[in-house]
């Protein structure tokens, strides 16, 4: 699988909130991804073993009422190697010369 656009939106925002605020809907608000495509491209990078997935063992708080625990989402090793190895790649590439020319 290639390393996505927002792949890498999915990864900063994990990098960047609490445990108690990585789940799927929060990830959806945050990169603007529908539904489908939060939930299609998280299984993805978990079967790549750039993410892990777990439920809240610890309440029975079950979402909006459908019998649904929460699922929250944490990087892996992995996954935060290729995150840093991506955005250094993107900050080489989009870096600029004083003058106009790339560097």
């Amino acid at each position: 699988m290639e390393v996505t656009v927002n792949a890498l939106k999915v990864w900063r925002f994990l990098e960047a909130v609490p445990d108690s605020e990585r789940y799927g809907y929060n990830l959806m608000k945050a990169t603007g991804l529908s539904n489908s495509s939060m939930y299609k491209l998280l299984h993805r990078m978990e079967a790549h073993d750039w993410l892990v997935s777990y439920l809240d063992p610890w309440t029975e708080d079950f979402v909006g009422g459908t019998g649904k625990r929460r699922r929250y989402y944490d990087i892996t090793d992995l996954g935060r190697e290729l995150m840093y190895a991506e955005l250094k790649s993107w900050r080489d590439l989009l870096r600029v010369k004083p003058g106009g020319g790339h560097a």
